[in-house]
């Protein structure tokens, strides 16, 4: 009979507990059908809203691509652009279609305002309509109508030659990984005046990476004497391409007469600045010596030995009438500095280095090294410098600089790199 009575009491608290259960169910569905209902109301509230925006959005979108052609149209008139902006901008909230946009151009290769010398640059147009902004971005090369004329260092080349090209042994012609303007992957361009046949020899173990070979009219069709697997394209230069002198100093070579004298720098630890017009140069191991803004000249040689390191600061033209030899040593610009260097009678730089100031000792050699503008660091050769010894750059050196010798031979040896462009006889 207990167990009757606890059975029967069992049975009617269970069913109590169902119930329970079952009106719980009943009011979360109302709870759930009724927030699912409040959130479609209001999102029907919200939808001319949403659809204003995406409109709105598509439009900045429309008219920031529209700046883009604007600055483009821009970039092609006489419209003195690269003097004519403001900080950079060629436009601000000019009205365009239904909004206003703003067109930005920055120098793609100094990360700079525009200059005179500008040639390829990223704009930059930011659009608004409705207060929601899109912006779009492009770049561009721009290259001024021939007028018969082309650069003193002829810098749309890697290598330009007025009489022979020889790449032998193991060396390498390719981009500057640390250009900003590699990831375009264009190619790079080499050119020679010559005509006579194998005047251009590629050998077997070196290589041009992605390059072309201008050549002048009425040059020999075996011009080119390449053993590289990858055939090196070709394009013929129609107008004929002078090769200039180098630009003239404008000042005579000092002489004792005028009190100029031999100067030596030999300490360790101060960085000492020679007088502006010298006979001869030395800097001695380990001596450290800087040249602030200006020009100096020196009558005959200028000799930096081993762990010797000359600083440049501001802009500085070296004119050495005479021969420039440099050993283990390093020639630096420090930020914002840039340097001119003119060579009567030859360059000698072995396990050396020229370029931007370093954090440390290494060279760079394969070809990824930091960026650095090469007409930052120019090298030029006097009108004479035919009749001096040929430009070699020997063992690890790094030189980051455009070099213009069109008088001069130039030859490069050993694990070096040259970081920028050359234009020599050969």
């Amino acid at each position: 009979m207990m167990t009757s009575i606890c059975d029967m009491q069992f049975g009617r608290r269970d069913t109590s507990s169902r119930r329970g259960v079952a009106m719980l169910l009943v009011i979360m569905s109302l709870m759930i059908a009724s927030t699912l209902t409040f959130s479609y109301l209001a999102s029907q509230d919200n939808s001319a809203i949403i659809g204003q925006n995406v409109t709105a959005a598509a439009q900045a979108r429309w008219t920031a691509d529209a700046g883009i052609e604007m600055a483009a149209a821009i970039l092609e008139t006489d419209v003195d652009w690269r003097q004519g902006h403001d900080n950079g901008q060629l436009a601000a909230n000019f009205p365009l279609g239904t909004g206003h946009v703003s067109i930005n151009v920055r120098d793609i290769e100094t990360d700079d305002l525009p200059n005179q010398h500008t040639t390829h640059v990223e704009i930059t147009a930011t659009a608004t309509v409705n207060n929601i902004s899109q912006t779009a971005s492009a770049i561009a090369s721009v290259h001024d109508a021939s007028d018969g004329s082309v650069d003193v260092d002829l810098s749309e080349f890697v290598v330009f030659s007025s009489e022979q090209i020889d790449l032998g042994d193991q060396t390498t012609l390719t981009r500057w990984s640390g250009s900003p303007l590699a990831s375009l992957g264009r190619r790079i361009k080499l050119g020679t005046r010559a005509s006579s046949a194998m005047s251009v020899q590629i050998g077997q173990e070196a290589a041009a990476i992605d390059a072309t070979l201008f050549y002048a009219q009425g040059a020999s069709g075996g011009l080119l004497y390449s053993q590289q697997e990858q055939p090196i394209a070709t394009s013929l230069i129609k107008d004929k391409i002078p090769m200039p002198p180098s630009p003239d100093p404008g000042i005579l070579a000092p002489s004792e007469a005028e009190g100029a004298t031999d100067v030596t720098l030999s300490s360790f630890w101060a960085r000492q600045e020679p007088p502006r017009s010298m006979m001869n140069f030395k800097m001695r191991r380990f001596s450290r010596g800087k040249l602030v803004s200006g020009t100096y000249t020196i009558a005959d040689k200028c000799h930096l030995r081993a762990g010797a390191n000359l600083l440049i600061k501001g802009d500085v033209n070296l004119i050495i009438c005479g021969k420039l030899t440099m050993q283990l040593s390093a020639i630096e610009l420090a930020p914002n500095a840039s340097l001119r260097i003119f060579v009567g009678r030859g360059v000698s730089i072995h396990n050396s280095f020229v370029g931007q100031k370093r954090l440390n000792d290494i060279f760079n050699v394969t070809g990824a090294a930091d960026w650095i503008d090469p007409n930052r660091i120019e090298f030029f050769a006097l009108p004479d410098a035919h009749l001096g010894e040929p430009w070699r750059i020997t063992g690890v050196s790094v030189i980051k600089a455009s070099i213009y010798a069109p008088g001069a031979d130039f030859e490069m040896f050993g694990f070096s790199a040259l970081y920028g462009r050359i234009a020599a006889r050969k």
